[in-house]
């Protein structure tokens, strides 16, 4: 079962026909609504970034703007206080125990159910709205990529035409999208844009990687931009410095050695993804510093870069929803680096991080400066 749906949900996000939409989405929404980030005297980008990110997701996988739709106004507003309700609860009592902290769990944990339980529901009408909507009219959804359209047509298969997604599985899948499609992408193309203006000989390089894709007003294609080769490894470089997962999952089906220690099978490991030891044998002596050139080439350490690059996850375990977010990551990248220098508005800054809902994002929302080029 776990495996079936892996393939469903990998058809569904990354077919071409979807990562092309995702690709265009990108640059058109960052062509409407980025071209003044360099009036301000300095920027806060991740807030800037939190509803361009929304509102692409919102049209590759739901059809419209979130941020315009009363319907994504109110999974919003879920979403983001179910983010940092689960970031918060318990973490703090644990930090800081109090009677007051104790009293109020309690409430603290109805209203988290509540809504949960309002998320849901609204996915669910909208799931209902698009079936109604198909069954009314299916001609004009036959060429319709969204997740939300695909929710409802997918059949079990072509023996079997009943739908392959139950209402309940349908909801929660749904849910899933946006979580996968919204936090890790906001946290990691924020980080990135971080490392751009913290590194800007580095950066330069990859504008001038970038700048020759580019032909007058034409926007590189997301195959030119696949095989950016630097483009690719400024950003795994920027996840394994600030990886945006930090705490994987696996469960052994067989007893395994890890570390000298003998780890039973069906045993749950959380495996820590940030630095490690020993990874100099991966990354070479520089593990701590930033150098995306590590994994461009073919030597026999870029190779080994490569292949022990582990921020998606790897073989069976790894993200369905990675050629997905690697479309969107360097559509945004590649059109920023064409039309701005990017610096910190504090260059000896060292931002802290937090770990809020299973994601890395900035303690402080700290301040970018965007200048023309």
């Amino acid at each position: 079962m776990i495996k079936n749906l892996r393939m469903r949900y990998g058809s569904m996000v990354n077919d071409a026909k979807t990562l092309e939409l995702v690709h265009n989405v990108t640059l058109q929404l960052f062509e409407e609504r980025c071209s003044n980030w360099a009036d301000a005297k300095t920027m806060d980008l991740h807030g800037a970034l939190d509803t361009i990110i929304y509102d692409i997701m919102g049209q590759v996988i739901f059809g419209g703007n979130w941020t315009d739709a009363d319907k994504g106004k109110a999974i919003r507003k879920e979403h983001l206080y179910l983010i940092e309700w689960s970031s918060r609860y318990g973490m703090e009592v644990l930090k800081e125990f109090s009677w007051k902290n104790m009293m109020k769990a309690g409430s603290d944990l109805r209203k988290y159910f509540a809504s949960m339980k309002r998320l849901r529901s609204i996915c669910d009408g909208m799931i209902q709205e698009r079936r109604k909507a198909i069954k009314e009219n299916p001609k004009k959804f036959e060429n319709d990529r969204t997740a939300l359209t695909m929710l409802v047509t997918n059949k079990t298969s072509a023996e079997d035409p009943s739908p392959f997604f139950s209402p309940h599985l349908a909801v929660s899948t749904c849910i899933g999208f946006l979580n996968g499609a919204f936090d890790t992408t906001h946290s990691t193309s924020f980080w990135v844009f971080y490392h751009v203006a913290k590194h800007p000989v580095e950066a330069k390089e990859l504008i001038d990687e970038i700048d020759k894709l580019f032909q007058g007003t034409q926007a590189p294609t997301i195959s030119q931009l696949r095989d950016c080769a630097l483009l690719d490894a400024f950003i795994k470089e920027s996840m394994r410095l600030r990886p945006t997962v930090p705490i994987g999952m696996r469960v052994p089906t067989d007893d395994v050695e890890i570390g000298g220690k003998l780890i039973p099978a069906g045993t749950c490991v959380l495996p820590y993804l940030h630095f490690r030891p020993g990874t100099e044998a991966y990354f070479g002596p520089d593990v701590n510093n930033f150098n995306a050139k590590r994994f461009v080439g073919d030597s026999q350490a870029a190779v080994t870069a490569r292949n022990k690059f582990d921020r998606f996850g790897a073989y069976g375990r790894m993200c369905v929803g990675m050629t997905f977010a690697l479309a969107e990551l360097k559509a945004m990248v590649a059109w920023v680096l064409h039309r701005y220098t990017i610096e910190l508005a504090d260059p000896n800054l060292d931002p802290e991080m937090i770990y809020e809902a299973g994601v890395f994002q900035p303690k402080d929302h700290f301040h970018f400066v965007f200048k023309k080029r």
